[in-house]
């Protein structure tokens, strides 16, 4: 069963890679449009900037201010700066160059033109 299985879908990949690379082109049907949406949105927002009645200024009522945040972000922000200054300057020192490559990279590069 199992190599029936392998079987079928190695022949459907052979076949499809062949009818790809041949040029075979694969026509999808054309679905019909289903209209999920019971109005026309463009004409009713139309309807709405026509409307002399509508008001047409948005204003938004001033909050009131709420203290929510039970913390210092700005004593945070520097605790996080001192910790990335301490991370970053345990960063090593650049190394003395060892000359461990036996051939000219710039020689070969030249060859190669």
């Amino acid at each position: 069963m199992k190599k029936l299985f392998l079987m079928i879908i190695i022949a459907g990949t052979i076949s499809s890679t062949f009818a790809i690379g041949t040029g075979t082109k694969i026509q999808l049907k054309d679905e019909a449009s289903v209209s999920d949406i019971p109005f026309n949105t463009e004409a009713i927002v139309r309807n709405l900037m026509n409307d002399p009645t509508q008001n047409k200024t948005i204003s938004l009522k001033e909050e009131t201010y709420i203290d929510d945040i039970p913390f210092n972000t700005a004593e945070i922000a520097n605790d996080a700066t001192e910790s990335f200054q301490i991370k970053n300057s345990s960063i090593l020192n650049e190394e003395a160059y060892i000359d461990d490559i036996p051939f000219s990279t710039e020689e070969i590069a030249k060859n190669l033109k």
